[in-house]
């Protein structure tokens, strides 16, 4: 096993990792290149001479590729389902936009270890529960780290019968709130001084979603049905807001409609099943169709199971997304989509988020041997391998 410690990266600011297959995430694939990090930047990609001054880290036969992104994570928020007071991605109601999963981020949950085990170098974790849930954090899985920034309004469209038992009361509903929140824009005053009229949602939640309405920050809907995505998209376009479908089981059926709106679809690869009425046609090839259709997709297995991260894009390679596509959905499109460029792909210029494979990423059996997160070399231990140690010693 290649080992890099902290020991090494303090006798130098510098190191390449030499001879990888790389994954650069925006530009396709490399053979046998080399990659320079200096600080928390990469330098250099491609075929050169490494200086002297960088430690050395031979990575013939293996991959690298940038940090993996989760789209929709619940690490750090949901510990046990079981105990509700591990709980903090929710609150009670339905509209709860200013509820802040930052603010209930642990850095030190034992989730955190498993994610970076399985390559995941960031994500956003999402709210859930509600019609318009809260607001989602990007997070940086450096260890021991608690820096979170607030990335996109998380909803869930898919479940009605709390808001009328119809979807005409949902899109009603949907559109009240915004109306209510463009008129606290642009009334504060007399809002404030309580000469307004009664409006759709306390002011915490309706001035939270600003952000949304200014088009600085996405609304992120739950959908399956695609007249309910159709719907969306016409939503989206006539409250000029930007728009991402999360699960978007039947979207292959309005892909034309979401290529020419440029609505990103939040892929589940091995979760698209017929397991409900809306979503009878869901298709195993879903990220293909959508990516050849010209509809920018991520991947994402949502959740506490980032294991099923790598293993959903592998899925979804071997239902036809080229491979290079995959990699991205999972690195670089997320990055862009959720407002952080410096990431998700192995450039110069670009952050040093990088990790390195003992063979295909994609395949389950592969381990991560190296990860670096700014520059800094990661332990990817968990409790689960500290208790395997204890207990299978005896």
């Amino acid at each position: 096993m290649i080992v890099l410690t902290a020991t090494l990266m303090l006798l130098s600011n510098a190191f390449v990792i030499e001879g990888a297959k790389v994954f650069t995430g925006d530009n396709g694939i490399l053979e046998n290149a080399n990659v320079l990090v200096e600080n928390d930047r990469i330098v250099q990609v491609g075929n050169f001479v490494p200086p002297a001054h960088a430690t050395r880290i031979d990575a013939r036969g293996k991959i690298l590729t940038p940090g993996l992104i989760e789209s929709r994570s619940l690490a750090g928020v949901s510990e046990v389902d079981a105990v509700e007071s591990s709980l903090d991605y929710s609150m009670e109601g339905q509209i709860t936009p200013a509820l802040f999963t930052g603010d209930g981020f642990n850095p030190n949950s034992v989730w955190i270890p498993v994610l970076r085990k399985c390559g995941i170098t960031h994500a956003i974790v999402r709210p859930f529960e509600g019609l318009l849930a809260g607001t989602a954090a990007w997070v940086s899985l450096q260890h021991a780290s608690s820096s979170t920034q607030p990335v996109a309004i998380f909803g869930d469209a898919t479940h009605v019968k709390h808001l009328g038992g119809s979807r005409g009361a949902l899109w009603l509903t949907l559109t009240h709130v915004l109306e209510d929140a463009r008129f606290l824009m642009n009334n504060t005053g007399a809002v404030d001084s309580n000469r307004a009229r009664t409006l759709a949602a306390p002011l915490i939640h309706l001035r939270a979603l600003a952000p949304v309405l200014r088009k600085s920050m996405p609304l992120v809907l739950d959908l399956n049905r695609a007249s309910d995505i159709v719907r969306a998209v016409q939503f989206a376009k006539s409250n000029h807001i930007n728009l991402i479908i999360s699960g978007g089981a039947e979207s292959w059926m309005v892909a034309e409609t979401l290529k020419e709106a440029q609505v990103p679809v939040i892929v589940e690869g091995s979760g698209q099943m017929p397991e409900a009425f809306d979503r009878l046609a869901a298709v195993d090839d879903l990220a293909a169709r959508l990516h050849y259709a010209g509809v920018t997709i991520m991947i994402s297995r949502g959740g506490r199971v980032p294991e099923r991260l790598r293993q959903d894009a592998g899925f979804a390679i071997a239902n036809g997304l080229p491979e290079a596509a995959a990699m991205r959905a999972i690195t670089s499109t997320p990055a862009k989509i959720f407002g952080h460029p410096e990431t998700g792909s192995i450039a110069p210029g670009k952050m040093a988020n990088l990790v390195l494979w003992s063979a295909d990423p994609f395949d389950t059996q592969t381990t991560v041997l190296n990860m670096w997160v700014n520059g800094t070399p990661q332990s990817t231990i968990t409790r689960q391998d500290l208790l395997a140690r204890r207990y299978l010693s005896k």
